[in-house]
């Protein structure tokens, strides 16, 4: 019997989240004078059994404003400096199918599984794919969308309006599941075995799974039809995957669930889609067709509290619902209440949400959206997220980079969420951390959000006694100024090294009693992180973009080195000349590896070989730290 809320454990290291409230009132200070906050921490309580990490969404397209396979390692560096838990990414039925043939011959092949894998999105949906292997991001297949119309009028079920072309739902269920394991069989051919989850459409309670009738009741029939396609096969095609020999159901872990909005307001119709859900959707032994219930958050409710509540009330009513989004909207309108003294300065960026949902039991947490990239039609969205195209501007980092990558690299994977209580009303957050077979915690993050204030605050966080005498490491994220509620400004960073994650700025040593204690800043809205973990390896250089003539040599230096035993030491690095793409080929899939100059262990540029209009990748990586490394462009002109 398959259980409904298992999670498995993906990560080699686990987690665990010691969850922390905001309840209690702030203590009154006045000017300058020392004000005390305390965090008790309960690691015999715990309130969250598998916090899965944060994750992100992609939805990915083929190049566009001048991009190409070098700025791509780009894309790659950033990404793999965050390190999301996994990737939501969307994949269009359209992209299987040769709209080149007649539309009876494109129901034909789909219906027999017949796929196309010489379309530009499908090789670009794979690249990126790869790319997150590569990374260790897990991926999430949301498989479905909106579908032009050389092919909506075979594969809908039908036509809804003029207005709503290409939304609606598969009319062939079974053919539909077909194509669905034929896109994680070929992953899994490619060896890229971290397509492990699976989801459908976004957010059908708002429209894209349109019906006349009841879209709910064939959803439903859908997620069955899924579920059986795939608990019928062995996964028999390469045998160095991971997957080899391995039911393909059990594989993948599988929401039944892709919707937006709050359980306990059901406006948007949450209840109604999950009861469908839970009573239609089953297998023939009458269990759950799925793993995963899941919804997009959009908050707009005025104080932290309230949004505690209305996922609390989520989590309730269906236990172990995987908030899949974190959006990061903001209240409208003055929030500044006579009995909220702090207003809403903290309350409704990623860091809260997260620990929130965290704290209130939910499987995960995902951004919105990775940056650098463009659907292409009938969507056409363009996403630029943490950061805009390298190819228009190496510098553009969105200020959020920072904070958003604490999350993902100091919120360990599949981790434990414990007990625990603030004192005090200006601050809100989570403690994550690790344990192994026998309950002892390998690892421990205290993560906060905490609210300028005119005092200096001493806090201390008691950890317990489990983590006497062990050495925690703080990092800091200051919120841009003129942040009142939330908003980030300026937005966008402009300048070399922008794209760099908060490092240590200091060590504390929990006493005997297992107690942190520090001085916080008081000036600034900040992100705290204290952690056990391993300090992010990070490579600065001198800069990241240069244009040379072919033939022309550049001296790359090392500025800074973060997160190893040997900062001081510049060298301890390996240079290499990466490869490069021409924009005049192929759409910017040009990746080769010859004729892209030489750089020696000195940082020593030559350009000789290379060709006007090549943009060649250099790759610098850390000896400390093989899987750290940073990326310098040098465009040809």
């Amino acid at each position: 019997m398959r259980k409904l809320f298992s999670k498995r454990l993906i990560a080699v290291v686990l987690a665990v989240v010691v969850c922390v409230s905001a309840a209690g009132a702030s203590m009154a200070v006045d000017g300058s004078v020392a004000a005390t906050r305390t965090i008790t921490v309960d690691t015999n309580d715990v309130v969250n059994e598998c916090y899965a990490g944060v994750g992100n969404n992609h939805w990915s397209a083929p190049y566009v404003q001048g991009m190409n396979d070098a700025y791509q390692t780009v894309n790659e560096k950033r990404l793999n400096l965050q390190k999301f838990r996994y990737m939501r990414m969307l994949f269009v039925p359209n992209w299987l199918v040769d709209t080149s043939l007649s539309q009876e011959q494109q129901e034909e092949n789909w219906n027999n599984g017949i796929y196309y894998y010489d379309g530009i999105e499908f090789k670009n949906f794979m690249s990126k794919v790869a790319m997150y292997d590569r990374i260790g991001t897990t991926v999430l297949l949301n498989f479905g969308g909106v579908v032009t119309e050389d092919i909506s009028g075979w594969f809908l079920h039908e036509n809804v309006s003029e207005n709503d072309a290409g939304k609606g739902a598969p009319k062939n269920l079974e053919a539909f599941a077909k194509a669905i394991k034929g896109v994680i069989e070929y992953c899994w051919n490619e060896g890229y075995d971290n397509v492990e989850m699976l989801s459908f459409y976004n957010e059908v309670n708002g429209g894209s799974y349109r019906m006349f009738f009841d879209a709910r009741e064939h959803w439903a029939k859908m997620i069955v039809a899924v579920d059986k396609e795939l608990s019928l096969h062995t996964y028999t095609g390469n045998p160095n995957s991971v997957h080899y020999n391995k039911n393909i159901r059990d594989e993948i872990k599988m929401f039944g669930t892709e919707l937006s909005g709050f359980a306990n307001n059901d406006a948007a119709g949450i209840q109604q889609w999950c009861d469908t859900v839970i009573r239609e959707a089953v297998n023939e032994n009458g269990e759950p067709a799925y793993d995963y219930l899941n919804t997009h958050h959009y908050p707009m409710t005025s104080s932290y509290d309230s949004y505690l509540d209305a996922i609390d009330a989520t989590s309730a009513r269906y236990p172990g619902v995987w908030a899949n989004e974190t959006l990061g909207r903001y209240a409208v309108g003055n929030t500044t209440h006579s009995n909220e003294p702090y207003a809403l300065n903290y309350k409704y960026n990623a860091l809260s949400m997260v620990t929130a949902q965290a704290n209130e039991g939910y499987g995960g947490s995902a951004l919105w959206v990775v940056g650098s990239d463009s659907t292409p039609a009938p969507m056409s969205i363009l996403f630029s997220g943490d950061w805009d195209f390298p190819s228009g501007d190496m510098h553009a980092t969105k200020h959020v980079f920072a904070l958003n990558g604490l999350l993902t690299r100091y919120i360990p994977f599949d981790s434990k969420v414990y007990k625990s209580n603030i004192d005090s009303a200006d601050m809100v957050g989570a403690v994550f951390g690790v344990e192994d077979n026998n309950g002892n915690i390998e690892d421990m993050t205290v993560m906060l959000d905490v609210e300028e204030n005119s005092a200096q605050r001493e806090l201390t966080v008691k950890v317990g006694s489990k983590m006497a005498n062990r050495t925690f490491e703080r990092h800091i994220y200051y919120f841009p100024e003129k942040d009142s509620e939330g908003w980030e400004w300026p937005e966008t960073l402009y300048e070399n090294g922008a794209d760099i994650l908060p490092v240590t700025d200091k060590e504390i040593t929990a006493d005997a009693n297992g107690n942190i204690v520090d001085i916080l800043p008081n000036d600034k809205h900040i992100a705290v992180v204290y952690t056990t973990l391993d300090e992010q390896v990070q490579i600065v250089t001198d800069t990241d973009y240069v244009e040379l003539s072919s033939g022309a040599k550049k001296d790359f230096n090392v500025t800074a080195i973060y997160g190893t035993d040997n900062d001081s030491n510049l060298s301890n690095v390996t240079w290499e000349v990466f490869g490069k793409a021409r924009t005049d080929t192929n759409g910017g899939y040009s990746w080769t590896t010859e004729n892209c100059g030489t750089i020696d262990q000195d940082g020593k540029y030559d350009a000789t070989g290379t060709t006007a209009g090549d943009t060649v990748s250099i790759k610098i990586t850390s000896k400390y730290d093989p899987s750290a490394y940073t990326i310098i462009i040098a465009e040809i002109v």
